[in-house]
């Protein structure tokens, strides 16, 4: 199993677990990296990088996710495939 097949199915398994918000009524903005923890995979994303702010209302309250730009593709399609 590759990686990204590893990567989708942890975002999938979060999603469904409710520890990850679907993707629905979102807003996202494109910013640098500041070192902040990617809610998808985990791994840092660098002041190098492109980080995506990702505003998701919650029952909770709104919650703010850092992402890769590939790791917010991934969200998007799996969220939506699940219903957001």
């Amino acid at each position: 199993m590759d990686d990204c097949t590893q990567l989708r199915q942890s975002i999938r398994s979060q999603l469904q677990s409710g520890r990850m918000p679907l993707a629905a009524g979102y807003q996202v903005y494109e910013t640098q990296g500041n070192g902040a923890s990617c809610a998808c995979c985990h791994r840092a994303i660098p002041g190098n990088d492109v980080r995506y702010e990702v505003d998701c209302p919650t029952v909770e309250g709104p919650i703010e996710l850092a992402m890769h730009p590939d790791c917010y593709e991934l969200w998007l399609t799996e969220s939506k495939k699940l219903g957001g």
